[in-house]
């Protein structure tokens, strides 16, 4: 009788701490999507270019178009060509770019996200220094050109220079263009030498937030294919409380102490700005490892 009672009571006891330990999870489980929930990414702007078109861009430079040879994800994607020739001053530039406009959404912190793949198949051959420099997403305040401004540029610096063959590793650069003296970036920075490869995706994404005016309480981050390789705390980037007005995709190249050409093919995928990070629209989930400090 007693050997019948006691299996009983194990029995049971085996049926509740499975029933307790299936309630719990349950418990765990809807926790977490109300969490993922209430943490939902706000998608301020996105563009894949499935479209075939640009209705969702402010403006473009004519050159920009849209093909289907080189894409990251589905089938179009953007290509912007640049070109400099072999003449005119030292210091030259060419500025071609699709422009979002973002005034609207009055955003002080925010992640921009993009893909490109720059192009080593260009006629004539690239001639390229340690100073080719280029503007991969230029960022700035709603009334630019006024007094006050603000702006944030990622860029890339380097290249081959094709006479010889010498190698210079394409780095990542940030910097504010007209180095205002209330911004902590003005005097740029300059990291993640040699991961950027020609004709290889790479994706990059900025998280900026604003300062507080007159406060430095701002912040830069930048991911290079979903690794964190820069990070910038407690900044001053703008003067008084102006937001996010626009930003430019493609942008630029430019060159610095030579005269001699330069032609490059850029392409850009899948533009996103939000307000978090969220890794079913990224490549993969961006992580924290080896990123530069200042």
């Amino acid at each position: 009788m007693s050997l019948y009672g006691e299996s009983f009571h194990l029995n049971y006891c085996s049926k509740n701490s499975l029933f307790i330990s299936m309630l719990a999870s349950i418990i765990v489980f809807i926790l977490l999507s109300i969490s993922s929930l209430s943490q939902a990414e706000t998608i301020y702007f996105s563009d894949d270019f499935e479209s075939g078109n640009f209705s969702k861009w402010a403006s473009r430079n004519p050159n920009v178009t849209i093909q289907s040879d080189r894409v990251h994800k589905g089938t179009k994607a953007i290509h912007i060509p640049y070109d400099l020739e072999a003449i005119g001053p030292d210091h030259q530039d060419n500025n071609r770019h699709v422009i979002a406009d973002l005034t609207s959404k009055n955003l002080s912190h925010f992640f921009l996200h993009g893909c490109f793949n720059i192009s080593s198949s260009v006629a004539p051959p690239r001639v390229y220094s340690p100073t080719t420099r280029r503007k991969l997403f230029y960022i700035f305040s709603e009334d630019y050109y006024r007094q006050g401004r603000w702006d944030i540029i990622l860029g890339a610096l380097g290249g081959e220079k094709g006479k010889t063959g010498d190698i210079y590793p394409l780095s990542i650069t940030i910097g504010s263009n007209y180095y205002p003296n209330y911004s902590d970036l003005r005097t740029g920075a300059s990291f993640a030498s040699g991961l950027i490869k020609v004709d290889q995706w790479h994706c990059l994404e900025l998280e900026a937030k604003l300062n507080t005016p007159n406060v430095s309480d701002g912040l830069v981050r930048v991911w290079l294919d979903g690794v964190l390789v820069y990070e910038r705390l407690n900044i001053s980037i703008r003067s008084d409380n102006r937001a996010l007005g626009v930003i430019q995709v493609g942008t630029q190249i430019d060159r610095s102490g030579d005269s001699e050409e330069r032609h490059e093919d850029r392409y850009w995928d899948d533009i996103i700005i939000s307000d978090t990070i969220n890794s079913s629209l990224r490549p993969s989930p961006p992580t924290q490892v080896n990123a530069q400090q200042e």
